[in-house]
């Protein structure tokens, strides 16, 4: 059990900050996907080191080398030069032997290493500082994996509140599933909880139709979701309310001719369209 309160705490420390972070370059728009930037190799050489000069051969007459570098952005650099900033950026990057290679994500270092021996010597050494990269976001998505299952297991305990903080963290670190469906049961199940036990909450009835809205709008929604979505609102409408028809009627049409595995709650919601109509 003590484990069991660590973890959401671990996890949510971790992942909190990721939700002003949230990665857009994997984002859809329409048909258009923007491409995301690749890492960066830098090079920095200088006019009479040799080995930096078959390197430049190299970079115009091996096939094995050009593969090799469509993976990066390649930006060359004389070391010596101070009128660029070859100069500049080698004494940044603390460059003291020729040929140097530096492999950039952002910020990030992910490898470096000196000398040029051929264009396989190079590409095996890319190739290591790509697979940490490859690594880093394999262990990012295990992470997300994990985090949805605690998001999952603090809903059930009611904890609502923490398990949207996790849910929101998931979706900006793989917004390829935004976990719209998640986000809006443990919004108004927080609300429904605070109008039961007349306590105090962080959300309101507008906070609950804009994440009704996101399921609506998201991708991912499947039909099963989308009935749920209706009856959870029709819990908190009124008689007079006239905004729950539209989330019924989407429920209703997206979910006609596909196997559901609530087809009577499909059933009752168009006996209750028909009627609040």
């Amino acid at each position: 059990m003590k484990l069991l309160r660590w973890i959401p705490l671990a996890i949510m420390a971790v992942f909190s900050a990721s939700c002003a972070t949230a990665p857009t370059s994997k984002t859809t728009n329409g048909a258009m996907e923007i491409a995301e930037p690749k890492p960066i190799l830098l090079e920095f050489g200088t006019t009479w080191c040799q080995p930096c000069k078959i390197f430049q051969f190299d970079l115009e007459n091996s096939n094995v080398l050009k593969e090799a570098l469509a993976a990066v952005e390649l930006r060359s650099y004389d070391a010596e030069d101070k009128v660029t900033d070859g100069f500049a950026m080698a004494k940044k990057y603390g460059v003291t032997a020729y040929p140097t290679f530096i492999v950039l994500e952002g910020e990030e270092e992910l490898g470096r290493w000196s000398g040029y021996v051929n264009p396989d010597h190079l590409a095996q050494n890319l190739g290591e500082a790509l697979g940490t990269r490859a690594s880093l976001a394999a262990l990012e998505l295990e992470l997300v994996d994990l985090q949805t299952l605690v998001a999952s297991m603090l809903a059930e305990r009611s904890e609502y509140d923490k398990s949207l903080l996790l849910y929101r963290g998931a979706a900006a670190l793989n917004p390829e599933n935004d976990y719209a469906y998640a986000i809006f049961e443990a919004i108004i199940f927080s609300f429904l909880d605070s109008q039961e036990t007349s306590t105090d909450t962080s959300y309101e009835l507008s906070d609950v139709l804009r994440a009704a809205d996101a399921v609506l709008a998201s991708p991912n929604t499947t039909a099963e979701q989308g009935l749920k979505l209706a009856s959870l609102l029709g819990w908190i409408r009124t008689s007079e309310d006239t905004w729950w028809s539209k989330y019924a009627a989407w429920a209703v049409e997206h979910s006609e001719g596909q196997e559901v595995a609530s087809p009577l709650l499909r059933k009752e919601l168009k006996k209750q369209l028909a009627v609040y109509n």
